[in-house]
């Protein structure tokens, strides 16, 4: 099932790298030796920077009507929109991993939360939006 998975990871890879001069590549921090290693340690991911019109349509989608933003979804929501490789919308590999949208297939390939925190900062930052990014509160 893992070399299934890691040809599927693979394929789309080599698919997302033509898709636009806009997209970036970047080489996510190996797993802490503390750890198991995942199927990403020493493996390229391709994304894409968010508008800016976009990213702020993403707070408000996760915004509560007190005004604070749900951090955790809101992360989900701009790798979900930026993530181009892998492919999260691939009905293969969700298909291949037992989930049903891209928000479980990223619970699945990144187990991680630092690695989630890391892919979020770098789509920021090939935004840009600098490491400052923006506030929020968090969300009780």
């Amino acid at each position: 099932m893992l070399s299934e998975l890691e040809s599927l990871i693979s394929t789309e890879v080599s698919k997302a790298k033509a898709i636009s001069e806009r997209t970036h590549t970047i080489k996510l921090p190996p797993t802490p030796p503390t750890r198991e290693a995942y199927w990403y340690d020493d493996k390229e991911l391709t994304i894409r920077p968010i508008t800016t019109r976009r990213f702020y349509d993403l707070v408000d989608q996760c915004a509560s009507a007190d005004g604070t933003t749900d951090q955790t979804q809101f992360m989900f929501e701009v790798i979900g929109e930026c993530l181009v490789d892998p492919n999260l919308q691939n009905p293969e590999l969700q298909r291949a991993l037992g989930v049903g949208n891209a928000r479980e297939v990223i619970e699945r390939i990144f187990p991680e939360p630092f690695i989630l925190r890391d892919i979020r900062a770098r789509i920021e930052d090939i935004s840009g939006f600098g490491t400052t990014g923006v506030e929020f509160r968090e969300s009780p």
